[in-house]
């Protein structure tokens, strides 16, 4: 599991003030700030700045996704109470008509009504061969 947003933003702040102090040694040491790109130690702070800003853009596209699902979820499980009560409602309603609960559904047949099965004449058994 990754890291919170808060843990993620806590360290981006100790990144920029930990790259605010090598440029402020650079520029008491009379360095142009176009030239501090090449300083090893600011290159690698710098990049650290943007591996942070990089995990905090993901985390954000991450909650963006899990705030999404998470409202899908609420209406799916408002739509699902509602045709159940809708169900609910339809299905005291047929009954009290006389009719089959369920919509579509087909008095049973009666067993003068079914088919009568064919019987399977009955084979001879085989000899087994050696």
């Amino acid at each position: 599991m990754g890291t919170s947003r808060q843990i993620t933003e806590g360290q981006l702040q100790d990144a920029k003030a930990a790259l605010q102090v090598r440029v402020a040694a650079l520029q008491q040491a009379g360095q142009e700030p176009t030239k501090f790109d090449r300083d090893p130690v600011w290159r690698k702070l710098q990049g650290r700045v943007r591996q942070i800003q990089s995990r905090l853009r993901a985390i954000s596209g991450v909650e963006a996704v899990s705030a999404e699902l998470a409202q899908r979820k609420i209406e799916n499980d408002a739509r699902k109470v509602a045709e159940a009560a809708e169900r609910k409602a339809g299905a005291k309603k047929t009954k009290a008509k006389g009719e089959p609960a369920k919509a579509g559904a087909k008095p049973k047949a009666k067993s003068e009504d079914k088919p009568v099965k064919k019987e399977k004449a009955a084979k001879p058994k085989g000899e087994k061969k050696d």
